[in-house]
């Protein structure tokens, strides 16, 4: 716990509002990105079926081998 606090110390000696916006705006990019480009495109592959990252309440195991299935290797 104690090198917990030091790692947290340290980072908040150096954090700025500036140095989070800077990091703010690529993750968002990269983001959007996924949620606009990739996953459709690995759901369309899937014949419409939701990916496991989109599914918060889970899945069940048939569920998870047929999307593997229809994505294939």
């Amino acid at each position: 716990m104690e090198m917990f606090n030091k790692l947290t110390y340290m980072i908040m000696l150096k954090a700025t509002w500036t140095k989070a916006f800077a990091w703010l705006i690529p993750s968002q990019m990269i983001y959007f990105f996924m949620l606009y480009v990739t996953i459709p495109i690995v759901e369309k592959q899937a014949d419409g079926m939701k990916i496991f990252d989109l599914m918060p309440f889970g899945y069940s195991p048939e569920y998870a081998v047929n999307l593997l299935q229809q994505l294939g290797e």
